[in-house]
């Protein structure tokens, strides 16, 4: 199909946006793909919709792949579900009232209601099923930044799936997976997930005691803190992360001080669901608040990063105000060791020994598995085969289009605009028409059009040279230009976005090899 350009909203600009830092922020200003009307709040103009609805279209046609079946839940949303699940508190929650005083909540994501629906599946015969949808999401961000990266209002694919079983959960979670890495192989996007290992730094610690000591830290309820009150490096520390298991059983996961945990190495080491322990559980289980736990005294299951397994390290006392010195991993607690920390800067590659690099990443899909988190609150049970009830095993599996469009760009773009992949570009071919040969441009336009291609032709009165700088910066994989010496030989230019490299195609071999 052959879109006119003199016909088209295509505001584009030749200035970066003042406050744009991004590449993605400043091209898609400038493409005239998007426009803020508030802050984090983004309006898709006609050409950046087009790129959205075609990674919409992957995800959609890989979610079907694998038994997704789409619906639409409504963005309004009775507060009541989130205060039966206990989310009802999260800040970044958009909260109103209808006239007759009834709370809704507008959300960022779909659990409580999905779960809602998932009541009406009663029987293990039923099981497993999988539900997604497309819907905008509202979230109170606090600092909105870098275009469609961080945003208060966005469109997002989750999906939800519902086993009667830890195996049928994990099965669930892996063809999710499957599916994520088809998706954005499909729209080039190169992505890694949080698998990678490392050597981190040796850690700075203090002589070594025969036996803990309790040290009373008075207000101290960080690792920073702990640190500066006690005079020794992060390093020296353990951190403690209390998660609840599909069955209700606390399992604490420890890292060093100076380490964050890997929320995809956990779900790694852990069979079956887990979910971070509530403020009540926590207290329930260490007689303790959250910021003086640790592994000494603890009953239950201890799994710590291989960080732990050697030295003494300052853990919490399960004491509120209280620390430990001197703790010792087989010593003083039992835990099972795995890889949990994410790999950072300064860390050493396993194999090689060399230096490990980092580039910025974005998030743009993540999922994981909730368990029996919402079923059990908001009732969903169903009948299993031996005639028992039991909860619905959940897991939710989330893709933000937009994300996904900022981050090809960040990937896909030089000094002059976007590069756009093939399989999401607004159109596949960017026809310039140069001042008298427009008839010419046109011909082009139809054989591509034959040839089953989008086609944008720039049928505007402008000067060439804004034209080839639109066509660079809007960023099609192929811009084809007719101008005085296509009127000589019938022929046109046919240029690749990425590579640059240049043919003289006539123009009925455009519809054969556009390419």
């Amino acid at each position: 199909m052959i879109y006119r350009a003199s016909q088209l909203f295509l505001p584009t600009l030749r200035d970066d946006p003042a406050d744009a830092e991004a590449a993605s922020h400043r091209l898609l200003v400038r493409g005239g793909y998007i426009r803020q009307v508030s802050a984090g709040v983004w309006t898709f103009l006609p050409l950046g919709w087009r790129v959205h609805e075609k990674i919409v279209q992957i995800i959609r046609e890989e979610m079907n792949a694998i038994g997704g079946q789409e619906m639409l839940m409504p963005v309004l949303t009775p507060a009541e579900l989130w205060e039966t699940t206990g989310r009802i508190k999260i800040p970044e929650i958009f909260h109103l009232q209808d006239r007759s005083g009834r709370k809704f909540i507008l959300p960022f994501t779909h659990e409580e209601t999905v779960t809602f629906h998932a009541r009406e599946i009663h029987s293990y015969k039923q099981l497993p099923q999988l539900w997604y949808h497309f819907a905008v999401k509202d979230r109170d961000e606090p600092r909105p930044r870098g275009g469609l990266l961080r945003v208060r209002e966005f469109i997002m694919k989750d999906a939800y799936s519902f086993d009667r079983d830890e195996e049928g959960l994990r099965a669930s979670f892996e063809a999710n997976r499957g599916a994520y890495k088809r998706i954005f192989e499909r729209c080039r996007l190169e992505t890694d997930g949080d698998i990678a290992q490392a050597i981190p730094n040796a850690p700075k610690l203090p002589a070594p005691l025969r036996a803990p000591e309790e040290i009373e830290t008075p207000g101290v309820t960080t690792i920073d803190g702990l640190a500066d009150f006690l005079g020794i490096d992060p390093t020296a520390t353990s951190k403690a992360m209390p998660v609840v298991k599909s069955d209700g059983a606390v399992v604490l996961a420890l890292v060093r001080g100076d380490d964050r945990l890997s929320e995809m190495k956990l779900y790694d080491a852990l069979p079956g669901d887990s979910r971070p322990a509530t403020d009540e559980e926590i207290r329930a289980a260490f007689g303790a608040s959250g910021g003086s736990l640790g592994p000494v005294g603890f009953e239950g299951e201890i799994v710590a990063d291989e960080t732990l397994r050697e030295g003494q390290f300052v853990a919490g006392a399960n004491r509120d105000g209280w620390h430990l010195r001197g703790v010792e991993a087989g010593r003083d607690y039992e835990p099972r060791f795995a890889d949990l920390r994410e790999p950072r800067e300064g860390d050493r590659c396993p194999v090689c020994g060399g230096a490990l690099t980092f580039r910025i990443a974005v998030e743009v899909g993540h999922i994981f598995n909730f368990g029996s988190f919402y079923s059990e609150p908001l009732g969903a049970m169903f009948r299993d085969e031996d005639g028992t009830e039991k909860p619905l095993l959940g897991g939710s599996y989330g893709i933000g289009p937009g994300r996904v469009m900022a981050a090809l760009i960040e990937q896909h773009h030089d000094d002059k605009g976007i590069a756009w992949p093939r399989g999401v570009a607004p159109y596949d071919v960017h026809v310039v028409a140069l001042p008298g040969a427009e008839a010419i441009a046109t011909e082009a336009a139809e054989a591509l059009s034959a040839a089953g291609l989008d086609v944008l032709l720039d049928d505007r009165e402008m000067r060439a040279g804004e034209k080839f700088a639109d066509a660079d910066l809007i960023g099609c994989p192929l811009r084809v230009t007719a101008g005085k010496k296509s009127l000589e030989d019938g022929k046109v230019d046919v240029r690749d976005r990425t590579t640059g490299e240049e043919r003289r195609l006539g123009v009925p071999d455009l519809g054969k090899d556009p390419a």
